[in-house]
């Protein structure tokens, strides 16, 4: 349990460092069922690829290599 606080209280931190919205079109920050709607994709590779990630991997990732992670919504990481 301490792990999933760890990633949840990081990406969090993450995000707000980067105003809670998606970089590509500006939508604002909202959790539904407990997930929030914006999400952490490469903009250039680190170590960290492939499924099974886990989200503490990606979390402690994310905020070692923040230049390496652009913050999109949902809608524009499936729809490209």
């Amino acid at each position: 349990m301490r792990s999933r606080d760890y990633a949840r209280r990081t990406l969090a931190r993450e995000r707000a460092a980067r105003g809670d919205r998606c970089a590509h079109c500006g939508r604002r920050l909202r959790v539904r069922n407990g997930r929030p709607n914006l999400e952490f994709a490469h903009c250039s590779p680190t170590h960290l690829n492939g499924q099974g990630r886990g989200s503490v991997r990606r979390a402690r990732d994310v905020a070692r290599h923040p230049e390496c992670y652009v913050l999109l919504c949902r809608r524009r990481i499936v729809t490209g």
